[in-house]
């Protein structure tokens, strides 16, 4: 992304209920008119005669038109996962949701794993470091608690929600995190206060828009590693899948899939690229997320939930293209996987 663009999108993010910004193509009526445009993704849509001039979405800018797309709330970390039915696991046709959730020795990509101190995350794939090591990545959030975590702490597989226990259920430990800036911190605990009142103030009148800090602090990656206990303890095969093929850029349009631990095998297709995101992280901290790519499921259905951030997702045709961390019930978000192998400095192969 230019700096112009950049600029641009930040703009655009601070207008009431936008979620998201980035490129894709314009639809009509659901239809999609192959049209390149920028797409601005709203929490909610409103009459255009509630908003004042300046807080509009133009139907250009700079000379592109634009497109405003309703994706039905905020944007969070996919950090809790579902409350399980009544009468145990659901089936889905072809096997149990235990598989996602049960111990497994080796284990592999879409299992549950987490950080001692979290809930429940998803095994995203087996990488090398440049002693050739094999390694767990997932994001941040999953093996490292949103920053809070240090290295050399336990990873539970299957994660604490799911049943693991320390010692018996340790098959990791935290080896390298990409810490995340938050917007909404400042060194100040004063513009901290100030900005907590001014949000619980807008909340209370039904404002969708957030205050924050004034800091030009963006993200590209929600990633992190574990080094297992025993290289034999996990196994770089996906189930379903096969072996990672290559490794690849978004595109629009593009066909993927995934193996989380919650939502397990589901497919869909790349909405739009190099997004700017507010993302809810929790405990009232937002973030920004640059370059990042938007997915939506297939004729309608749910990609992924709470408990499959961490999961790989990949072309049809096997090539790695992005790592799974956030969405809401409409969409989901995640990184460019180019960017999460050079900010790890790690590869799925061997070197």
């Amino acid at each position: 992304m230019n700096k112009k663009d950049k600029k641009l999108f930040q703009e655009l993010l601070r207008k009431p209920n936008v979620v998201a910004v980035g490129y894709g193509t314009k639809k009509s009526e659901g239809i999609d008119a192959k049209e390149n445009a920028i797409v601005v993704h709203v929490s909610k849509k409103v009459p255009i005669e509630s908003l004042s001039r300046r807080q509009r979405i133009p139907e250009k800018v700079k000379g592109r038109k634009t497109d405003v797309i309703e994706v039905g709330g905020e944007i969070r970390l996919f950090k809790r996962p579902p409350v399980p039915p009544r009468g145990g696991p659901k089936q889905s046709g072809r096997i149990s949701t235990q598989e996602f959730t049960a111990r497994e020795r080796p284990a592999r990509a879409g299992c549950s794993i987490g950080h001692k101190d979290i809930t429940a995350g998803t095994l995203g794939a087996v990488v090398y470091n440049r002693r050739n090591q094999p390694l767990i990545l997932s994001n941040n959030h999953v093996l490292a608690n949103v920053n809070q975590g240090e290295i050399g702490d336990e990873i539970l597989q299957p994660g604490h929600y799911d049943g693991g226990r320390i010692p018996g259920d340790v098959i990791a430990r935290l080896d390298q995190f990409v810490e995340i800036d938050m917007v909404s911190s400042s060194d100040c605990p004063f513009t901290n206060t100030e900005l907590k009142l001014r949000n619980f103030i807008a909340q209370l009148f039904g404002q969708h828009s957030r205050y924050y800090a004034k800091r030009d602090v963006t993200n590209k990656v929600d990633c992190a590693l574990a080094i297992p206990m025993k290289d034999s303890d996990i196994d770089s095969f996906i189930p379903d899948f096969g072996v990672i093929a290559g490794v690849t850029s978004p595109k629009v349009g593009m066909a993927v899939m995934k193996r989380g631990r919650t939502t397990e095998i589901t497919k869909g297709k790349i909405d739009s690229i190099g997004n700017m995101v507010n993302v809810n992280m929790g405990d009232g901290q937002i973030a920004i997320f640059e370059d990042q790519v938007i997915i939506s499921g297939l004729n309608g259905t749910q990609f992924s939930a709470g408990g499959d951030s961490g999961s790989l997702i990949l072309t049809t045709a096997r090539e790695a293209v992005c790592l799974l961390f956030a969405g809401n019930d409409t969409i989901t978000i995640g990184n460019d996987i180019n960017n999460v192998l050079e900010a790890l400095d790690v590869s799925f192969n061997k070197r």
